[in-house]
């Protein structure tokens, strides 16, 4: 990745990237924290796996997915790079480094970058994000980046780069001295510095008071059913 992305000018240091991984939660984190980015009057690339129905859902800019010539464009324009190093890239690898071009291309302010599986040696960690956020650790790919919760956590915390900040969703005390190593400028854990004070059911949907290291956000409706995606709006609005 390296490598190509080399070739490719680096295109995932033109813009600020923000970097999500977790066992649950990362997806519906990531399109919040985009939608808030962008209500904010930014351009935003979201890069996001898998998709539902069409390849397209992976990339997005300002919520809407890529059109499908550019991206067969940003595929096939891959195939001349992996032919130069003599190397066959997976699926992801392709699709990563598409991503990141295509983000370049069209001059976002920010991307909102998923972590595909673990972190530390994912496909998108070639980007340095400004801000990490491990939404949760579970057992999830155990039988890759496992077979321990402690194990998989030290996996996530390898997309925390110097200088970021942590923005924790995990909470178990067994695990924190995992992510209390890693170079992170400031680390603000949920539950302590941020999280959802109120969480309760509404018509089609959430409502959650959300504290943040800067104050209490009042009333915040979303429109998704589960008490964990009160946790899910905290890291987004944290991050």
């Amino acid at each position: 990745m390296r490598a190509v992305c080399g070739l490719l000018g680096d295109p995932q240091s033109s813009y600020p990237v923000i970097h999500l991984t977790g066992t649950n939660g990362k997806g519906s984190t990531a399109r919040m924290l985009s939608g808030l980015l962008a209500e904010h009057g930014l351009s935003v690339g979201t890069y996001t796996s898998p998709h539902l129905e069409a390849l397209n859902e992976r990339m997005a800019w300002n919520g809407s997915p890529i059109d499908d010539e550019s991206l067969a464009d940003a595929l096939l324009n891959l195939r001349v790079y992996e032919d130069h190093l003599g190397i066959d890239l997976t699926h992801f690898e392709v699709l990563t480094a598409a991503a990141f071009r295509w983000f370049a291309d069209v001059a976002v302010d920010v991307a909102v970058i998923e972590v595909g599986m673990g972190g530390r040696w994912d496909s998108t960690n070639v980007a340095d994000g400004s801000v990490a956020i491990v939404t949760n650790v579970g057992l999830d790919h155990a039988e890759v980046i496992g077979p321990t919760r402690r194990e998989i956590a030290v996996e996530k915390a390898g997309i925390v780069k110097p200088g970021a900040t942590l923005v924790l969703g995990e909470t178990d005390p067994t695990l924190a001295d995992v992510f209390a190593t890693v170079p992170a400028a400031q680390t603000w854990v949920r539950d302590l510095d941020f999280g959802s004070e109120r969480n309760l059911v509404a018509i089609g949907g959430r409502l959650v008071d959300v504290r943040t290291p800067s104050g209490v956000i009042d009333d915040v409706f979303m429109p998704l059913h589960g008490p964990h995606q009160g946790d899910n709006a905290a890291c987004a609005i944290a991050g």
